[in-house]
C-alpha cells in the first residue's frame, strides 16, 4: 500500500472520529434529560408508595420528623418534580435535592437545589417566577403551600440562602444565566399546611 493511500485512510479515520465525537457532544444534553426524566418517574412512584394514608384525626400542621422525599409543584411553571434528600452531584443528576443543613418543611427555611440546564433542567424557568406565585411541597402526606416573596442572585459561596430566615420558608436555588459564579434564588413564605393529602387536587398518583 502506498504511503499516499495510507495517509488518506488515516485522514478518513480521523474525520470519522471527529464526527463521532461531535455527535456525542451534541447528544449528551439530550441523553442526560432522558436519564433524569426516567429516574424522576421512578422516584415519584417510590415517594408516593412510601407515604402513609393520613388518619382521620390528623390536624393541619402535622410536623415532619424526617425527610423521606417530597413532591414539588409550581403550577405557573407547569413543574411537577420529586425532591430527594441531599445535593450531591450524582443526586442532582436525577432530581432536585434538599440541602441537608436546611430545615424540614414547615419548621424553618427548607432549601432545595436543582439543575437549570441538562438532567431535565427542572429549574430551567425559575427566574420567571413572580411574587405571589404559589408553590406546593407535599411531604409525608402533609401539603405545604408557599407564596413566592422575591427572587434574587447570590454568589456561589453565599450559604445564607439555606440559613434560618425568621419564618417557615421554601428557598429554591439553581445556576444563573448570568454566569457560573452566581446562583438564582427564589424565596417563598409558608402560607398554610394541610395534613389531608386526599383534599389536595394533586396530579400525582402512584404509577402515573
Amino acid at each position: 500500500m502506498s504511503r499516499r493511500k495510507k495517509n488518506l485512510i488515516n485522514r478518513n479515520r480521523l474525520s470519522l472520529l471527529i464526527l463521532a465525537a461531535a455527535v456525542c457532544f451534541l447528544l449528551y444534553p439530550l441523553m442526560t434529560n432522558f436519564y433524569a426524566w426516567y429516574e424522576q418517574e421512578n422516584l415519584k412512584e417510590q415517594i408516593m408508595n412510601s407515604n402513609q394514608q393520613p388518619d382521620d384525626d390528623l390536624s393541619s400542621g402535622t410536623a415532619v420528623s424526617e425527610f423521606n422525599g417530597a413532591l414539588l409543584e409550581i403550577p405557573v411553571l407547569g413543574l411537577s418534580v420529586p425532591v430527594q434528600e441531599g445535593t450531591a452531584q450524582d443526586q442532582l443528576a436525577i432530581a432536585p435535592g434538599r440541602y441537608t443543613e436546611s430545615a424540614l418543611p414547615g419548621q424553618g427555611n427548607t432549601a432545595i437545589a436543582g439543575h437549570r440546564t441538562m438532567y431535565g433542567g427542572p429549574f430551567r424557568h425559575l427566574a420567571e417566577l413572580e411574587p405571589g406565585d404559589m408553590i406546593t411541597l407535599t411531604c409525608d402526606d402533609v401539603i405545604y403551600k408557599y407564596e413566592v416573596e422575591k427572587l434574587y442572585i447570590v454568589e456561589n459561596n453565599d450559604w445564607s440562602v439555606i440559613e434560618p430566615c425568621g419564618y417557615p420558608a421554601l428557598t429554591l436555588t439553581t445556576c444563573s444565566q448570568e454566569g457560573r459564579a452566581v446562583r438564582q434564588v427564589a424565596r417563598a413564605r409558608l402560607v398554610s399546611d394541610d395534613s389531608s393529602i386526599n383534599n389536595h387536587n394533586s396530579k400525582y398518583t402512584a404509577g402515573e
